[in-house]
């Protein structure tokens, strides 16, 4: 019953959901690791603290970059999901 009458229905939302908590995760990651939790964000700092501008300045656009790609896709696949198929 589970498997044909309630997923169906509930798959779009879900996925929607899980897709936009991704999104959120990769966004928040660099700034969690600003505060010493670890990834690029630990990076910005230790490069940050030996003043490698460049270096700095490049995982800045690296963040900025594939955050933006990802909310594009993310934005579009969800959309995708919730209008269903289109008709041809």
């Amino acid at each position: 019953m589970l498997r044909w009458g309630v997923w169906p229905q509930a798959q779009p939302v879900f996925l929607s959901f899980w897709l936009y908590r991704f999104e959120i995760n990769v966004r928040s990651s660099a700034v969690l690791g600003l505060i010493g939790v670890g990834g690029i964000g630990d990076m910005l700092t230790s490069y940050t603290q030996y003043r490698e501008w460049s270096t700095v300045g490049m995982l800045l656009i690296v963040v900025i970059v594939v955050t933006m790609a990802i909310d594009a896709a993310s934005g579009a696949l969800r959309r995708r999901i919730m209008e269903g198929p289109r008709a041809r």
